[in-house]
């Protein structure tokens, strides 16, 4: 579901989930509430703990919004699976991509993660680093997995509905998760129409390192 352009900043719904492994938060919004669109919950769901079909299917794990790793990050490999732009490459059903922010652009921040987005409940402060984006084509037809995996340092995933190119700061952005968890996480984003996403990693404290990107979709 596409939300109108023209919705309020504060028509925000919002679900929080607290991360006992990090004591720290993961939340979803959705613009439009009060625009009589659908529940929260019906259209941009928390990643929350995997069901029984989804810990079968890749290994796992269990609280929050972290879960098994998907890819096989190694800390002191070289990656170079991405180009020196933005976003750094596509995501596609059933890869893998791996990266290191190292070096990435130091455009966005807490401010618009938080306030001005309303992907996630961090800092204004926080993620003052460089973060590294890609970007994916959801194929419409229901709920697509989007997973990281950070052993190596702390970072953290957001997902935001973008049509075109990055985003950078001013841009009003209608849809948008995030997921503050150790060791990385996953989002699960619903859509019953091809849609542009962009996934950005990024870290807290200007983290920089080694991580790996699954996209899984549905058969």
């Amino acid at each position: 579901m596409r939300l109108p352009q023209t919705a309020s900043p504060g028509a925000h719904c919002c679900k929080v989930r607290s991360n006992r492994r990090s004591n720290r938060r993961s939340a979803i919004f959705i613009l439009g509430a009060s625009l009589g669109l659908p529940g929260c919950a019906d259209v941009f769901k928390d990643s929350g703990e995997l069901s029984s079909e989804e810990a079968a299917g890749d290994g796992g794990g269990a609280g929050g919004s972290g879960g098994g790793s998907s890819t096989d990050v190694e800390c002191d490999a070289s990656y170079v699976d991405f180009e020196a732009s933005c976003p750094a490459g596509e995501l596609v059903c059933g890869g893998e991509r791996y990266g290191n922010n190292a070096g990435a652009d130091t455009t966005l921040d807490g401010r618009h993660y938080a306030s001005a987005w309303a992907c996630a409940v961090v800092g204004a402060e926080s993620y003052r680093g460089p973060e590294q984006v890609f970007a994916f084509t959801h194929p419409g037809t229901g709920d697509v997995v989007v997973q990281l995996d950070s052993p190596c340092v702390d970072l953290d995933l957001f997902v935001a509905r973008w049509d075109s190119g990055c985003l950078a700061p001013g841009n009003g952005v209608v849809e948008c998760e995030g997921v503050v968890a150790s060791g990385g996480g996953r989002v699960t984003i619903w859509n019953n129409e091809p849609a542009r996403y962009v996934v950005i990693v990024d870290g807290p404290a200007e983290q920089v390192g080694n991580f790996g990107l699954s996209l899984r979709c549905p058969a």
